[in-house]
């Protein structure tokens, strides 16, 4: 059987999450987002890019591939950056979903403190939910004290869903989440931290016919920075009713006018 690679993968410890969320076989590359919740600076989002900081290659029976990506998240601009930090990942796959990884992060600040970490053999299950992957449609203009939708598209196997699986948003500390598209009051309802920084759409019924393709969430923020291009701002996942994550994203908006 062909390894297909496309997936959400949760380390067993549950503190590191590998999303794949697109693989180019021909060119033995992929991305995604890597979560790793145990940094220095807390838990961090990673972008994967295919543009050769990521890589997976196949054995000639198509049973097993090695895979490896680096990443990196820093501020932009040199004069903002207080702290960088590297992951690298090396592991191999197979084509019954069995991931085993051995990683190093490097953690360097601008005051010279310094520290670099090791993971070794770490074994990653991958996640089989009813929700496949999750598309954010457009990229919104987020303006201070403004209310900004984002649209987002669930893909699914159909199937219906199970009473306490939810979808969870987070957002920067900057920022409150407002709305989120549900179905009250037998179908889903909306839940939101005190604060407002967390919230979840959580299934309720007992005869579901499934999530909804087309989804949307409402934020507003307090500042933002200056300067243009797209910017994260939180994140969505979906848990199943076992409470297993599963697919997420990061939730993109977009500088300036």
């Amino acid at each position: 059987m062909a390894i297909n690679i496309a997936g959400t993968y949760v380390s067993k410890d549950e503190k590191h999450i590998l999303n794949i969320t697109e693989s180019i076989s021909s060119l033995g590359q992929f991305k995604g987002e890597f979560t790793a919740k145990d940094t220095p600076e807390g838990e961090v989002v990673y972008q994967i890019q295919n543009n050769g900081d990521s890589s997976w290659i196949d054995t000639s029976d198509q049973s097993h591939a090695g895979i490896g990506f680096i990443v990196t998240d820093k501020a932009e601009k040199t004069s903002d950056r207080q702290f960088v930090l590297f992951d690298s990942w090396v592991g191999s796959i197979t084509s019954t979903n069995k991931l085993l990884m051995s990683g190093s992060r490097s953690y360097t600040k601008n005051n010279g403190e310094y520290s670099v970490f090791s993971f070794e053999d770490v074994e990653f299950i991958k996640q089989h939910a009813i929700v496949d992957s999750i598309v954010q449609n457009d990229i919104p203009v987020a303006k201070i004290n403004k209310p900004v939708k984002i649209n987002f598209t669930f893909n699914t196997n159909g199937k219906p869903e199970t009473p306490n699986a939810r979808i969870e948003a987070r957002v920067i500390s900057d920022g409150i989440i407002t709305a989120m598209s549900h179905s009250p009051p037998t179908g889903s309802v909306f839940e939101q931290s005190e604060d407002k920084k967390t919230a979840c759409v959580i299934s309720v019924s007992t005869k579901s016919a499934g999530w909804g393709g087309n989804r949307n969430i409402t934020l507003q923020f307090d500042s933002l920075p200056e300067g243009n291009g797209d910017y994260i701002v939180g994140t969505l996942y979906y848990y199943n009713a076992d409470n297993i994550i599963g697919v997420g994203i990061p939730l993109y908006v977009k500088l300036g006018d």
